[in-house]
């Protein structure tokens, strides 16, 4: 049997509709690929700071704690896991605060302007805070630092829990500060309300290891993974200071 051989008006109708699926379906493609570099990105800052964390525990055979080891440090309204990951800068064992920030999130890096600071990051501090950051004295023993659901310069929050350099790999050193319900975020809602992704919590342990935990993972049935795992009521997870649901 002879084949039909398509004519002109077919071939340009089929280039048209072509033209039409391609511009529809691209920005989709584009938004994923996104999504997925500004997560894989924030994993990385997470693993950075536990890298730091423990570089810290290796010298001084604990993890930065506010507090006595054995009492929990302040949770999400406190400004203990910002005082925490400073000092991470302030001891020198990580050198770029704009790792603090989740690209995904609303949180805004805010450049250090002045060549003292940069040059020394013991001066440094959240561009909201009270004081600047002192020379003398670890923010750990002293700071006005702002709480975690104050600052939009930190998109992570820190184990509550003092642990040893001894401390088990798979505890929970730090994660996401909130899961987002949506992935356009009102910036009317506060800083600390506002997680950083919609499809889930990143999470790094005490060994750098990093784990995306989707919201059908949890175990408590609300819809997102702020139930046992992650709150911590575990022996293994530790507690964690961060805003377990967002966009509330």
């Amino acid at each position: 049997m002879s084949r039909r051989s398509l004519n002109l008006a077919e071939v340009v109708l089929l280039i048209f509709i072509g033209t039409i699926l391609v511009t529809l379906l691209l920005p989709s493609f584009h938004y994923h690929g996104h999504y997925k570099a500004n997560k894989t990105k924030c994993m990385s800052n997470q693993r950075q700071l536990a890298l730091a964390a423990i570089q810290y525990s290796d010298d001084k055979r604990y993890f930065p704690h506010v507090g006595p080891l054995r009492q929990l440090s302040g949770d999400a309204s406190s400004n203990h896991a910002p005082k925490v990951v400073r000092s991470l800068y302030w001891y020198g064992y990580h050198d770029n605060p704009e790792g603090a920030i989740c690209p995904s999130s609303i949180d805004v890096y805010v450049p250090i302007q002045n060549k003292a600071v940069r040059d020394d990051l013991r001066l440094w501090n959240w561009s909201t805070s009270k004081e600047p950051g002192d020379k003398e004295r670890s923010p750990l023993e002293h700071g006005f630092d702002p709480s975690l659901l104050q600052t939009e310069e930190l998109s992570y929050g820190w184990t509550r829990k003092g642990m040893n350099s001894n401390v088990r790999s798979t505890a929970v050193l730090l994660a996401d500060r909130g899961v987002r319900t949506t992935d356009q975020p009102a910036r009317s809602v506060a800083p600390g309300d506002i997680g950083n992704h919609s499809e889930g919590w990143a999470v790094t342990r005490a060994d750098a290891s990093s784990e995306f935990i989707p919201t059908t993972a949890d175990p408590s049935g609300e819809g997102t993974p702020a139930g046992e795992w992650l709150r911590g009521t575990g022996k293994r997870q530790g507690f964690l200071a961060i805003s377990w649901r967002a966009d509330r």
